[in-house]
Parts: structure tokens; C-alpha cells; sequence
């Protein structure tokens, strides 16, 4: 799930709907790194020390190499923001049944039904005027 969701992120990215914003965790390629993006750069995880606060370690790029972490709440929480903007109303989003599927709903006939949360968002997005 986690790979389709990386590439219908970049194709969102790419094509200028969806974007990357402050607060969000980025999880590079190949690696363990993890970058926190805040205001216009990135700021590094570091598995010893913690967080590298040094404002001038990575300006932020438009196409950053790496993937959101899609189990990070800072990272749901910034596209909750990007769905509520582009359709232009507020998100409910909720869980339903067993299999804990997330429905990303503005009204009865306008919602997104997914296995996460974060499928239900990028369906959002997609979707999106």
C-alpha cells in the first residue's frame, strides 16, 4: 500500500495538486533519514541526537527526493489542510467497520472511501476542482 501511495503522491505533487508544507515528515529514499519540513527548509532526524535544528541544512525544494511517512499525524494533518483548501470546505473524516476502512467526507454525495487514512486524503486531492 505504502508504494502506491508514494507514487500517486509524487503524480499529485507533479502535476501541481497536492504539495509538500511545513510540518510534514520526509522519508528519504534508500535510507533511514527522516526530515521534518519547517517553514522553507528541512530539518534532519538523526537516530542519536535527535533533531538537527540548523535552519541552513536543506533549503527546501518544490520536488524533494524522498516520501511522506504516512503514519505521521503532523503529515495527515497537512493534508487535511491541502483537501479543506482546494475543495474550498471543511474535512470529516472517520472510520467504519472491521477492516477500519476512513471515509474523507464533505456531504453526502461527495466523499472518498479508502483502506487508510492517507489513501482517503490523496483520493481527496485527486479529485479535487
Amino acid at each position: 500500500m505504502s508504494k502506491e501511495l508514494d507514487e500517486k503522491w509524487a503524480e499529485l505533487v507533479a502535476n501541481g495538486r497536492a504539495e509538500w508544507v511545513p510540518g510534514m515528515l520526509v522519508r528519504a529514499r534508500r535510507t533511514e533519514l527522516a526530515f521534518r519540513i519547517v517553514g522553507a527548509w528541512l530539518v534532519e532526524e538523526t537516530k542519536n541526537t535527535g533533531w538537527n535544528t540548523d535552519p541552513s541544512i536543506l533549503p527546501l525544494r518544490r520536488n524533494l527526493i524522498g516520501r511522506p511517512d504516512w503514519s505521521d499525524p503532523a503529515t495527515l494533518g497537512a493534508l487535511v489542510g491541502q483537501v479543506e483548501a482546494r475543495h474550498g470546505a471543511p474535512v470529516s473524516v472517520s472510520y467504519f467497520g472491521e477492516r477500519r476502512r476512513c471515509t474523507v467526507r464533505f456531504s453526502a454525495d461527495r466523499y472518498w472511501d479508502g483502506a487508510t487514512k492517507a489513501a482517503s486524503l490523496l483520493d481527496a486531492l485527486e479529485a479535487a476542482p
